[in-house]
């Protein structure tokens, strides 16, 4: 099994033909980061720097190693993480931290005052 690493391209194959995501954050508590594209292709990109530096659908976290394993999803490259992707992205939900409205607990790493960011 092929191991993980920060610019895979996962290939996920859909109804609407074949989708991409990128891996660009492994989080300490939520795991691996992916931003998902909109586009969908009929076969594979022989090159995947537009599709990376554009503007992604969405971003999740996913447990990529197992979906990999299972054959859900596949590495079909790995591609630098564009320079506007490498700080971590802020996610606005998380449980408020007890006595202090400024930070949170589960905030993927962003607490506003707890530290510094989780990549």
């Amino acid at each position: 099994m092929a191991r993980t690493k920060i610019g895979d391209v996962i290939e996920i194959q859909t109804s609407k033909g074949l989708a991409y995501a990128h891996f660009t954050h492994k989080h300490e508590m939520y795991g691996n980061l992916l931003r998902v594209f909109r586009r969908f292709f009929v076969k594979r990109p022989s090159d995947f720097s537009e599709l990376i530096n554009s503007e992604p659908a969405f971003m999740c976290f996913f447990p990529l190693a197992a979906a990999i394993r299972l054959k859900i999803v596949e590495i079909a490259g790995n591609e630098t993480v564009p320079e506007a992707a490498l700080p971590f992205p802020l996610f606005r939900s998380g449980i408020p931290y007890p006595g202090d409205k400024e930070s949170s607990i589960g905030g993927c790493g962003m607490e506003k005052s707890r530290g510094a960011l989780a990549n």
